[in-house]
């Protein structure tokens, strides 16, 4: 009976220690995180949005000749990453953070700002990041530090419209991508969760 009691100890302690001597094994149980927009254009890169963006040709392209990622014909209004502003909005946004100067802004943002004309803008936003674990998965396990790497990149593009043809255009974002590094340690380790010890 003993002897039974020492074997399933042996193999449970293997068990539990297995993970953390074995490499593989230790990248599968890294936890991983994805954030990507379901339903929105569908770009894989910062490039992909450059492609779209250096299509365009300000004062020709008209909105519905745009083409996704997939060669298909895309249509901006049902993205789900993908949001309109107001007259007052791009207002703000060229006039109150900008220069202020009305007669300084690109001719297609001045057209839309008239209050007499009919004017859609699109501001697509394409946040990718991936959040990986690395470090001491028995640190991790036993909560006494945690580890990862966060990479990814973003884009926002702005596409003015009057009369279906885009009259401005504007891109910006990370082409080369950001990664960061983010640590939590916590000296109590599991014993950290138990009420009374941390404030």
């Amino acid at each position: 009976m003993f002897s039974n009691n020492k074997r399933f100890l042996r193999l449970l302690l293997a068990v539990l220690i297995l993970p953390f001597v074995v490499g593989c094994a230790t990248t599968r149980l890294m936890p991983r995180s994805d954030d990507v927009t379901i339903g929105g254009v569908d770009w894989k890169s910062y490039a992909d949005a450059h492609a779209l963006y250096d299509s365009v040709n300000v004062g020709t392209t008209k909105i519905d000749e745009l083409v996704g990622n997939d060669g298909k014909p895309l249509d901006i209004a049902t993205q789900k990453n993908v949001r309109t502003l107001s007259r007052p909005s791009l207002s703000a946004l060229f006039l109150e953070n900008g220069s202020g100067n009305f007669d300084s802004l690109p001719d297609g943002v001045k057209v839309c700002l008239r209050y007499n004309i009919e004017c859609s803008s699109y501001l697509i936003h394409q946040d990718s990041s991936k959040e990986v674990g690395v470090g001491s998965i028995a640190l991790r396990f036993l909560r006494f530090k945690e580890e990862s790497i966060i990479k990814g990149w973003y884009v926002d593009m702005l596409l003015l419209v009057v009369d279906g043809v885009i009259v401005y255009k504007h891109i910006e974002g990370t082409p080369n991508g950001t990664e960061r590094y983010k640590s939590n340690t916590n000296p109590l380790g599991p014993f950290g969760t138990i009420p009374g010890l941390k404030k």
